[in-house]
């Protein structure tokens, strides 16, 4: 009847049976503008991996979707799927290329190029018809070769011709830092590894740029962007590809962590700028977060449930179970996540592509996309800075950020937040500001 304004509402409903006994239910609904993926900034804000396709349900997602401002999605698989999500303005991003082999699904057994790739259908055992090329130290007598590289790049071109209308490219996201160093160089050398690597990534990059020139290719998206580990590590692989001459489109990372802070997103987005103009690359080197933000909706100690888990999933709760339709403190704080991750690529919008939401177990409750608090963060911030630029950053309290925007309409939009741990995790209240 019109009483309430937009948001996620909780309904508690009473009953009173005819025996005199007493009972409740509880339920949601939420009132937003939708949106159509025609704002400027849709691409920012992708939803998980792809996974939808292989369920009956994928129309009505992708309509939902479409609605709350999902317009981009990470690893989509086959043309029907990526012409199903691009007819709801939700562009498929990127195309990857080169598979890890398994042995029994366990045991990295090396990798290469599969012909006719479909998901979770083969292992080492089964495969061999479907496989193009492997690794050298399968296929070339453990030697990297000029002549195994030709063959290499040469699959890499006939891969790319069955896909020429794909605009973004890959060898495999965490790639590199899938293998051990070990895997790469004999005497456990980092830089031999990276320029071993390297050679690959030239091979791909000319099969890819000789049939598609206009397509832009990252090197890989290593976990986690941290300065600690994957930020030094592509700046070794960098280091080894400029002297081959080697220049990359976009730069890729899964900057995976415990919270949009903790280690801090921003502060590490700016370690990776100061790191790619060490390498030359321009200011606006495109950056792509094609997996990040695992923030499930329980806390559950006794389960073994965590919400902020990405090294081992089914410790955020896989297989989107409910346990109820009320809302506990961790839902409403893996969306508070998710909004401040989001904020960051925002302020860097003039160069992120896309930030994954590793949305699988958070987006809804039920069949009906009964929506979990998550589900409301891409509407919000869609409807108020789909369409804005960054213009500052104010620093000015402890555990305090205020990025300041300016909306389509040239008004000021300014996201204020606390990041406190005590604050985040309920233990004290939020710090109060006043301003003029």
């Amino acid at each position: 009847d019109g009483k309430l304004g937009k948001g996620l509402y909780m309904v508690r409903t009473d009953y009173q049976l005819e025996d005199g006994s007493k009972c409740y239910d509880q339920h949601r609904l939420a009132i937003a503008d939708f949106l159509h993926n025609k704002f400027r900034l849709r691409k920012i804000f992708a939803k998980q991996y792809g996974g939808e396709a292989a369920y009956p349900d994928l129309m009505k997602k992708l309509e939902r979707y479409r609605k709350v401002g999902f317009g981009a999605e990470t690893h989509v698989i086959g043309k029907a799927a990526k012409q199903a999500y691009r007819s709801y303005g939700i562009e498929p991003v990127d195309t990857q290329i080169i598979h890890t082999l398994y042995k029994n699904g366990r045991t990295k057994d090396g990798f290469g190029i599969v012909k006719n790739y479909k998901p979770k259908t083969y292992t080492q055992s089964n495969a061999k018809e479907n496989i193009a090329i492997r690794d050298y130290k399968l296929d070339a007598d453990g030697k990297l070769t000029p002549e195994y590289l030709k063959r290499f790049k040469d699959e890499v071109k006939k891969y790319a011709s069955r896909h020429a209308n794909e605009k973004i490219w890959g060898m495999r996201h965490e790639f590199f830092a899938g293998f051990p160093v070990e895997w790469w160089s004999e005497t456990n050398d980092p830089v031999e590894a990276a320029e071993k690597f390297a050679l690959y990534l030239q091979a791909f990059v000319a099969g890819i740029k000789e049939v598609i020139p206009d397509a832009k290719v990252y090197q890989d998206a290593p976990c986690n962007m941290n300065p600690n580990s994957c930020i030094p590590e592509t700046d070794r692989l960098l280091t080894a590809c400029d002297k081959l001459g080697v220049k990359f489109d976009i730069i890729g990372f899964h900057p995976y962590r415990y919270s949009p802070e903790n280690p801090d997103l921003d502060a590490d987005a700016q370690t990776v700028f100061k790191m790619l103009k060490k390498h030359g690359y321009p200011d606006k080197t495109l950056i792509y977060w094609d997996e990040m933000m695992h923030w499930g909706p329980y806390n559950v100690p006794q389960w073994g449930l965590e919400s902020s888990s990405w090294t081992s999933t089914p410790k955020t709760w896989p297989g989107q179970c409910t346990l109820s339709y009320d809302m506990g403190w961790t839902e409403k704080l893996s969306a508070a996540w998710r909004a401040r991750a989001w904020l960051v690529a925002l302020k860097y919008s003039d160069r992120i592509i896309t930030a994954q939401s590793g949305n699988m177990n958070n987006f809804a409750l039920d069949y009906d996309l009964t929506p979990r608090a998550s589900q409301m963060v891409s509407s919000t911030l869609g409807n108020l800075l789909g369409d804005s630029h960054f213009i500052k950053d104010i620093r000015f309290a402890p555990y305090i950020r205020a990025y300041v925007f300016e909306d389509h309409l040239q008004r000021p939009v300014v996201a204020v937040w606390c990041h406190k741990t005590d604050v985040d995790n309920g233990f004290a209240d939020a710090p109060v500001a006043e301003a003029d």
